[in-house]
């Protein structure tokens, strides 16, 4: 009688199944997003000093651009919000060039953690699922989303604002949109402006953790978490509309104007950078800071482990 053996029960001399030995990766994932966070001011602090010693030297001497617009005052952006939206610091060469080799270590770091942190309210919603549903529904339906609006952000420098300011004001909405230059900023602005929303839905969706952990490192009320999360919203639709009324040629409160200052005597212009800057701080700044301080609050560590399968036959 003939015998036959599997690698699934080894008889004799016959092979022995082998388990193919996990790759493991440890790391904290909130270290992870700060490491991420930490990268988004680095890179527009870095475009603000080449852009003003290279690009539109601030001292008023020629830059190293041969093409229109020479100088910072003829930028679309400065003609439009009659500011330096940070855009602008991002925007020309060779900054943009550093910016766009920068760009990775911000965004790629927040998707892996958009992901990871799903799969985390996941099993805290499996273990009390009447708590933790609404915030599990919102992370299932926001964060692939989120992701694909950070790993679209470097289409910002494929579409840079270098046109010819003309004013919304004086074209109707068929010029309007016809325009080159206005269409070629909307093409820069629509990606940016996903950027920061899902920089919104982070920060949301953290400060919702904490609610729903009580465990927040410097904020001890649970109705202040709330408080923060809806600063943020409010925060970011009064800046969407601000910058959309602009390209439509609408008045809004709080512009800025024509031929002010551009400096703190000018109320306008304070409170344009107050609320750009403040969006910064709300969805980047803080979350880096609470991020550092809850990884060493919560040391412990997530692991993913890697390994091969082979597929039934």
């Amino acid at each position: 009688m003939n015998s036959e053996t599997t690698t699934l029960v080894p008889s004799g001399n016959a092979p022995r199944e082998t388990k193919p030995t996990p790759v493991t990766i440890s790391f904290h994932l909130d270290l992870l997003k700060a490491f991420g966070l930490f990268f988004g001011p680095v890179m527009i602090a870095t475009g603000m000093i080449i852009t003003n010693s290279k690009v539109f030297p601030s001292d008023g001497s020629p830059g190293n651009r041969h093409e229109f617009p020479k100088v910072i005052a003829d930028t679309y952006i400065r003609q439009m919000f009659h500011m330096s939206h940070t855009c602008i610091f991002i925007d020309f060469r060779p900054a943009k060039d550093i910016a766009a080799l920068i760009v990775s270590l911000f965004t790629l770091p927040l998707m892996i953690y958009t992901y990871v942190n799903h799969k985390r309210i996941e099993e805290d919603m499996n273990k009390d699922p009447g708590d933790w549903k609404w915030i599990y529904l919102f992370s299932k339906y926001t964060w692939k989303f989120r992701v694909l609006c950070l790993g679209l952000f470097f289409m910002v420098f494929v579409n840079s604002p270098d046109g010819k300011y003309e004013d919304p004001k004086d074209m109707s909405w068929k010029e309007l949109f016809s325009n080159p230059a206005w269409v070629k900023f909307e093409k820069h602005y629509f990606f940016y402006f996903f950027y920061q929303l899902s920089m919104a839905l982070l920060a949301i969706e953290s400060g919702w953790q904490f609610h729903m952990k009580n465990d927040h490192p410097f904020i001890k009320s649970k109705n202040t978490l709330w408080y923060y999360n809806l600063l943020t919203i409010v925060w970011l639709a009064y800046y969407t509309l601000w910058i959309t009324t602009f390209q439509l040629g609408l008045d809004f409160p709080g512009h800025t104007k024509a031929n002010e200052p551009l400096d703190f005597s000018s109320w306008r212009w304070t409170w344009a950078n107050f609320v750009m800057y403040g969006y910064d701080v709300l969805t980047i700044i803080l979350p880096f800071i609470f991020a550092v301080r809850y990884s060493h609050k919560h040391p412990e560590k997530m692991v993913i482990s890697f390994a091969t399968t082979t597929p039934p036959n």
